[in-house]
């Protein structure tokens, strides 16, 4: 009863099952049916398939139980065609197929797509082999080697074009080997192998020309042929596919030729360039180039020039190459620099360059080789040095006449203005210290002074009895001295360029020669020299309104009022030493020095000279008062003007003003005396009618 009533319930869920299947999927005859699933399960839609195609499935993923689909076909569909949407939709929804067995044997296994990739697929090579998996339901892996476009350019263009399934599919490219590997659903292969068969189809061919040059030079022209064509570096491989602006060109110096290698469109541009490049010149160029300067040093700028090259500052210079090598695309070898040398006499410049080379040396050279503006620099050292000296001296004097057989006494002060005498007879003769004193009285006379500030004094004396007794000596001087000295050098030099102004005195100085006997005697031996020395660099800024000035003033003078030693006098030296910003025309004080200073020097005889109210009577007294002002000033002007015009105006103020010392300008200048007759100019007018129209250029600003 149980197993009748088991047949029983499998036929009724049988009626039902094929009742459900008839809303879903309808035989319109024995190989057509009319899809109609709308929300229904993907695992109904499974089963269907199942049935109707006769395979077996097995589902290893649950989620097809709350997966639901939308399928409704329009017209009947093939058993066939059913499978394939069967496949689309499996696809769509992220599961792959794996087929075990064969025959009556085989099952289909159902999976998500991220269990597919670990199954082991089947690897085929050619076309042939794809054939017989294109319809099958499950992953397969084809190794495609390509024959003319590169391996990289295949996978970037299939990623970006995204034909590869994202679930689980795969698509790589080795470029060694230029092949590439897809890892699909075997229909999605096939769709993928079709798209590469259509990319990897041979380009044109490369053309191969060779243009025999009758008057370029074939190695020169490869770098300008280069510079014009685009250049893209690949990586060596095989298969690489075309680059249609690759070009390739050597020259062979032996055919006085050039070999180009290039695809056909890219050779017809270049062929015109070519033949038009090889042309008969009015002057043929050289490596040899002359320059003469106008206003640059030639050795200066040669040296300057020299350093350039030395450390390759020029674009057609490069970095060390092996040795041997040579240039194979064009020009002469890398290794070979620029030389440059002068011609001193001519002040001008040799050069052996190459074209490329020489352009940029000439423009350093047009930049450099300019007319620098000058500087007219007044400069003015002002010394006011008073001095005052008072000297007053008192001595005192007693003796007893000598008589026979009795001994004398006496005494006084000496502070050197008066001399101690001897006197017999009214004869008055200086004691020296080495004879022997006979004298019938002692006395002094102030007649032999040796001693600053009483060389040029008053003295003023009392006596009794007679001329050489003389009991008190008044000495007295006041000296003033009044110094002013100005020393105004004027110096006209360029912009940057050191100038020197040096007026001097020179003295013969002795030096001390002992002979062979062991004497000394004197002899020349060099000249010392005093006077102005002026050292200037003016350096004008950018904007020419205001200079910097480098400046060294030096002024030396010799005592005449000294000593000599060594046949020469005692020297004294003013000197500044600056930097200083001045703005252009001022006149501008940039050092000064204020020396104030009083001594006193007193002698006098100890103790004595120390004693209240009278002790000045056993002193000399010498006050001296020292005070100097010494101030530097400087004006210098900007020479502007490019016809002169400012330097000829202050040039005729100078032979002006020369011209009224007694000068015949003449002489020195034919010019003049024509100016002068024709202006009626004469000495009391020093600003010349010409040159009233003058205008400096930035009088307006």
């Amino acid at each position: 009863m149980n197993n009748k009533n088991f047949v029983e319930t499998i036929k009724v869920i049988c009626i039902v099952f094929a009742l459900s299947f008839a809303s879903l999927l309808t035989a319109q005859n024995e190989d057509e049916y009319t899809i109609n699933f709308v929300g229904d399960e993907l695992e109904l839609f499974i089963k269907t398939v199942g049935e109707v195609t006769g395979k077996n499935f097995i589902i290893y993923d649950q989620t097809v139980k709350t997966k639901k689909i939308y399928l409704v076909s329009s017209k009947p569909v093939s058993k066939e065609l059913l499978y394939k949407i069967f496949l689309s939709v499996m696809e769509y929804n992220g599961y792959i197929l794996e087929t075990v067995g064969s025959g009556e044997n085989e099952i289909i296994k159902i999976k998500r797509n991220i269990q597919g990739p670990w199954t082991p697929t089947v690897t085929i090579f050619d076309e042939s082999e794809l054939k017989k998996y294109e319809e099958k339901d499950f992953f397969i892996t084809m190794v495609i080697k390509l024959k003319y476009i590169s391996a990289r350019e295949v996978q970037t263009t299939l990623r970006a074009l995204r034909i590869v399934n994202p679930q689980g599919g795969n698509l790589a490219g080795i470029e060694g080997s230029n092949t590439i590997l897809i890892t699909d659903f075997a229909p999605n292969v096939k769709r993928i192998y079709d798209v590469i068969q259509i990319m990897d189809r041979p380009g044109p061919e490369k053309e191969l020309r060779i243009f025999k040059m009758q008057y370029a030079d074939a190695t020169s022209l490869v770098d300008t042929l280069n510079e014009l064509t685009v250049k893209q570096t690949r990586s060596s491989g095989i298969g690489l596919g075309p680059n249609l602006d690759d070009v390739k060109i050597v020259a062979d110096p032996r055919l006085g030729a050039l070999i180009v290698q290039a695809y056909p469109g890219r050779m017809a541009r270049l062929a015109p360039i070519i033949e038009e490049l090889d042309k008969k010149l009015d002057t043929e160029p050289s490596n040899f180039h002359y320059i003469r300067l106008k206003h640059a040093d030639a050795s200066t700028l040669q040296e300057t020039l020299a350093k350039l090259i030395e450390e390759g500052g020029f674009s057609g210079q490069s970095g060390a190459r092996p040795a041997g090598s040579k240039v194979s695309s064009g020009g002469r070898d890398e290794d070979e620099k620029p030389a440059i040398e002068t011609d001193t006499q001519n002040n001008a410049l040799i050069v052996k360059a190459s074209p490329r080379e020489w352009n940029e040396i000439l423009n350093i050279i047009r930049q450099v080789d300019v007319r620098r503006p000058q500087v007219q620099i007044e400069a003015a050292l002002v010394e006011v040095s008073p001095q005052d000296i008072l000297g007053l001296g008192i001595e005192l004097f007693f003796a007893e006449n000598a008589e026979d057989g009795q001994a004398t006494i006496g005494g006084g002060t000496n502070f050197g203005f008066t001399n101690l005498v001897a006197v017999n007879n009214n004869t008055a003769v200086p004691i020296n210290q080495n004879q022997a004193i006979t004298a019938q009285k002692f006395g002094k006379l102030p007649i032999i002074p040796f001693r600053d500030p009483f060389q040029r004094s008053g003295t003023f004396f009392a006596n009794y009895d007679d001329l050489f007794t003389l009991p008190i000596l008044l000495n007295a001087i006041q000296t003033q001295i009044d110094t002013k000295v100005v020393s105004l050098p004027s110096i006209v030099t360029n912009d940057n360029q050191q100038a020197q102004l040096k007026v001097a005195d020179a003295q013969p100085s002795l030096v001390n020669n002992v002979d062979d006997a062991g004497g000394v005697r004197e002899s020349f031996g060099d000249f010392q020299e005093a006077g102005t020395t002026l050292l200037v660099t003016p350096h004008i800024s950018g904007e020419k309104n205001y200079l910097r000035l480098d400046l060294s003033q030096t002024i030396e003078a010799f005592d005449r009022a000294s000593l000599a030693v060594g046949g020469v006098q005692a020297k004294t030296s003013r000197q500044i030493v600056t930097s200083v910003t001045i703005p252009d025309g001022h006149t501008v004080a940039i050092g000064g020095l204020t020396f104030d200073s009083r001594t006193i020097s007193v002698e006098k005889i100890p103790l004595l000279g120390d004693l209240p109210l009278i002790g000045f009577l056993f002193q000399t007294r010498i006050v001296t008062h020292n005070k100097q002002n010494i101030y530097l000033f400087v004006t210098p002007r900007i020479l502007r003007d490019e016809n002169f015009q400012d330097f000829k105006k202050f040039s005729h103020e100078v032979k002006v003003e020369t011209s009224k010392f007694g000068v015949d300008m003449n002489l020195i200048d034919p010019s003049f005396a024509r100016y002068q007759q024709k202006y009626g100019l004469s000495n009391e007018e020093p600003e010349p009618l010409y040159m009233l129209e003058y205008q400096s250029p930035n009088s307006n600003k």
